[in-house]
């Protein structure tokens, strides 16, 4: 099977596996939104601050190093599971020692601070069971087998919102999430051991552990800087303005990462394997960066314009009225997910070339120059002064990631911003068409148009875009030739 043929069908699974995912996810959201309030989604925030910023550092970029890795892969794969076990453990003992300063941060009372010590400490377990199954993921990934990912994945979210759903029903409030989470990936940990061949014999090459650590000493970077820029605004909120205004800045954040989470992340967890295996070839490559160009472009302006224009009528119909002040930092942030979808294509091009180093660089002025600005935007606007504030970081790394980007392409700007150009139609079509469904409607049958609106317009010109094929054409347009 050519390389063309067998990414095509990867990203058809991979899709059809976010599709399902997001579609569940979207529809769980907004069933615990009536089970659980603000303080939960608060409660879940703060654990989820410490316990990410330690699991950065549990793969230190070494299973990306893994998949760029030409060589000695079975001694590669053995060194890295050892390698992850080893820092797991100690990441472990790590939030569990910083649980109590964290709660001391937070919490307003006490009794509070019992609550986040103990929801931290038990789900930071997930590191454990993520670390089990990370590199029988990566050789899968790493073959370009990616039918074990969409079984695995597809347990996962199923597992995952299922029984979620299930405890909040049952008033289990925020450990509706801790228990859900764990569940799921415990399976897909299970299925990923049992349908990989890979069984880790535990031997620890010291050589080998260098050179992995070496290209994903930059990476792992560079995680830590995209960390620091996408939760330290949400520990600054918890802090000055409490639990429930994290809560509803939490919530607004998660929808609008939709693209940058759930499409993009898909094209690259395709595409980086790929694409390291011919980035020698830059005429291939540079075709297939502007055919996914054009693609993510579409997808993440169709999620921004939603946001943007549909979000307030969306909160306000169909969710609890405690969620009003999730409507405005909801709508700056679709512009936040649309330049980070765009920026982190910019980004596999980066690790697939060998240059992790300068999204290193890149995340590394940015986070300088932003965050010392969001209390300022509190002060002055609060929710909505740290969306903005966060999102006008991410249109600066957007526009430095293009232009380092196309650098190392030697790819000229005119011929990216013409990829980009049927999502800036699509925008223009839909923008204007829902705002003057407002005269003419009012409530459900409001939302209910402008969703059908934003459907058709970037439908039509995607299916423009596209030509004779249809769906099937964009999945064969992305793979390299």
């Amino acid at each position: 099977m050519s390389l063309a043929t067998r990414t095509t069908r990867n990203l058809g699974m991979m899709f059809f596996l976010q599709t399902v995912s997001y579609t569940v996810t979207a529809l769980t959201v907004v069933a615990l939104a009536w089970f659980l309030s603000p303080r939960d989604y608060g409660i879940i925030g703060i654990s989820a601050f410490i316990v990410t910023v330690v699991a950065l550092f549990g793969d230190l970029g070494i299973t990306q190093a893994l998949i760029h890795r030409k060589g000695e892969v079975e001694a590669a794969a053995n060194t890295t599971f050892v390698l992850q076990m080893l820092i797991t453990t100690g990441e472990y003992l790590v939030i569990v020692a910083l649980s109590p300063f964290t709660a001391a941060f937070f919490a307003q009372d006490p009794s509070e601070a019992r609550e986040i010590i103990l929801v931290v400490c038990v789900s930071a377990l997930s590191l454990f069971v993520g670390a089990l199954g990370s590199v029988h993921s990566t050789l899968f990934s790493k073959r370009l087998e990616f039918g074990p990912l969409l079984r695995a994945g597809l347990a996962l979210s199923l597992t995952t919102s299922g029984l979620s759903l299930l405890l909040a029903w049952q008033g289990f409030g925020y450990w509706s999430f801790v228990g859900g989470t764990m569940a799921g990936s415990a399976l897909q940990t299970v299925l990923f051991w049992k349908m990989s061949p890979f069984r880790p014999s535990l031997r620890y090459d010291p050589k080998m552990a260098r050179e992995l650590l070496g290209y994903g000493r930059f990476v792992i970077l560079g995680g830590v800087l995209i960390w620091a820029y996408t939760m330290v605004d949400k520990a600054m909120i918890g802090k000055l303005l409490g639990v429930v205004p994290l809560g509803l800045y939490y919530f607004a954040f998660n929808l609008a990462n939709t693209p940058a989470l759930n499409v993009t992340h898909v094209v690259i967890s395709v595409l980086f394997p790929t694409f390291s295996n011919i980035r020698e070839d830059r005429p291939r490559l540079v075709a297939g960066y502007l055919k996914a160009l054009r693609f993510v472009g579409l997808i993440a302006a169709f999620f921004a314009v939603g946001f943007l224009v549909v979000g307030r009528d969306f909160v306000t119909e169909f969710l609890h009225p405690k969620w009003q002040g999730a409507i405005v930092p909801l709508q700056i942030l679709a512009i936040y997910g649309l330049a980070r979808s765009l920026a982190g294509l910019s980004g596999m091009i980066f690790n697939s070339v060998g240059r992790p180093e300068v999204f290193a660089r890149i995340m590394a002025v940015c986070v300088a120059v932003t965050l010392p600005l969001i209390p300022v935007g509190m002060h002055y606007l609060g929710l909505n002064g740290a969306a903005a504030v966060v999102t006008g970081g991410m249109l600066l790394v957007m526009l430095l990631h293009f232009q380092q980007g196309l650098g190392i392409l030697d790819l000229p700007a005119t011929r990216a911003l013409g990829a980009l150009g049927p999502a800036a139609l699509a925008a223009a079509l839909a923008v204007p068409a829902t705002w003057a469904l407002r005269f003419v409607l009012e409530g459900a049958p409001l939302v209910v148009a402008q969703v059908l609106v934003v459907v058709a317009a970037f439908g039509a010109v995607t299916l423009r875009a596209l030509g004779p094929g249809g769906p099937r054409e964009v999945l064969r347009q992305l793979a390299p030739r």
